[in-house]
């Protein structure tokens, strides 16, 4: 396999460094190496991935409390048809 080697001194240590280009309102990560700090790649400095798993997670979780509170009103719902329908048969 061949090994990743900087195109500027040929180092083959690489590391992550955060920046906030000039004119940027985010923060990056550049990919750069170690030995003379030449520039490889950029990155996004919040990892979307994990946030999409987060906010995923987070609206699973009021789903679920929701189709909870859901379940509850229609329990409710019927136990209160059933004391209307106790309540107009015992008028008759």
């Amino acid at each position: 396999m061949a090994v990743s080697k900087c195109v500027s001194c040929g180092g083959a240590s690489f590391e992550l460094k955060e920046a906030s280009p000039t004119g940027s309102r985010f923060k990056f990560h550049f990919i750069q190496c170690s030995k003379c700090g030449g520039v490889v790649g950029v990155v996004d400095y919040m990892h979307n991935g994990s946030e999409h798993n987060e906010i995923k997670m987070l609206i699973e979780d009021k789903n679920k409390k929701l189709a909870n509170e859901i379940e509850e009103t229609k329990e409710m719902v019927q136990q209160i048809g059933h004391y209307l329908s106790r309540l107009s048969s015992g008028r008759r």
